[in-house]
């Protein structure tokens, strides 16, 4: 028979082996799980890297290659010497333009241009955005002029064969009222007797150019040529207006009905040089125009 102490170390025997071979068998299920962790992290593809597109450069900052235009309905594709595209809506016939959609809108139309140009340019980036804020004032300038232009062959259209009321009618523009027609022109036109004095509306246009072209200065010589055709038929056009009144007014050569034709007169012995005229074709500014789709 055991003693009671033999006994209690038997015990004490049994119980650390025992906790030996359950840890033994921990650490072994425990190695396994973390190499078969490991084995499939390292085999487990690698997820694809995706680059990341380059920020758009500013406007300006870097020049772009031109992109092609397709002539739409109503306007031509004008190619310049560097390659630039601009597709802008020019009149072949700047005299059959007047007899179509009038002195107006023929103005309007090239005020639209300078629209066009400034927003095609800063898209291409060939200007920054304080040169097309430039050409935007010069554009909204001869919308105005337009406007102008507009409300005096409006009343030369309502007062027909009457040229008695065309010269007593006063007629009321920003605010200022002038005693006819003819009176009312010469502030979008040259005044009379003086070609170098210039009236207040057109005055403005061409401190607005100047400010223009002094933006401009690093375009092309064709462009700043087509910048200026613009501004020399818009003034041309408002200038022929009030030659045309004062005809009817002051030297009795007609009516306020055929102040149209009498535009057209005065824009045919013009010495300005109507924009890609005869054909769509102006090679002398260095200006290609191509047809009108």
């Amino acid at each position: 028979m055991l003693r009671p102490q033999g006994q209690s170390l038997v015990e004490y025997t049994f119980c650390a082996l025992l906790v030996m071979g359950v840890s033994i068998s921990g650490l072994l299920f425990l190695r396994e799980s973390l190499s078969s962790q490991l084995v499939n992290m390292l085999s487990k593809p690698k997820p694809v890297q995706v680059a990341k597109a380059p920020a758009a450069a500013s406007p300006g900052a870097e020049a772009k290659s031109p992109t092609p235009i397709t002539a739409t309905p109503g306007y031509t594709v004008i190619t310049l010497k560097n390659g630039q595209q601009l597709s802008l809506n020019l009149p072949t016939d700047v005299a059959q333009s007047i007899q179509t959609i009038g002195a107006n809108g023929t103005t309007d139309l090239l005020a639209s241009n300078l629209t066009a140009m400034a927003n095609q340019l800063l898209e291409s980036g060939k200007i920054t955005q304080e040169q097309a804020n430039t050409l935007l004032k010069l554009a909204n300038q001869a919308h105005h002029i337009a406007e102008i232009q507009k409300l005096l062959e409006t009343y030369s259209t309502k007062l027909g064969s009457d040229v008695t009321a065309f010269k007593k009618t006063p007629v009321t523009i920003d605010g200022t009222t002038y005693a006819n027609s003819y009176e009312a022109a010469q502030s979008i036109g040259m005044k009379s007797n003086n070609t170098s004095v210039k009236g207040a509306e057109l005055q403005k246009f061409w401190d607005l150019y100047a400010v223009a072209a002094a933006a401009n200065y690093t375009w092309p010589p064709e462009l700043k040529t087509l910048l200026q055709m613009h501004a020399t038929t818009i003034n041309d056009l408002s200038d022929s207006m009030r030659v045309a009144m004062r005809n009817i007014i002051q030297y009795n050569a007609g009516t306020p009905a055929d102040l149209n034709g009498m535009m057209v007169d005065q824009m045919t012995h013009s010495e300005s040089v109507n924009i890609c005229h005869m054909g769509g074709q102006n090679q002398d500014s260095g200006v290609r125009c191509s047809q009108k789709g």
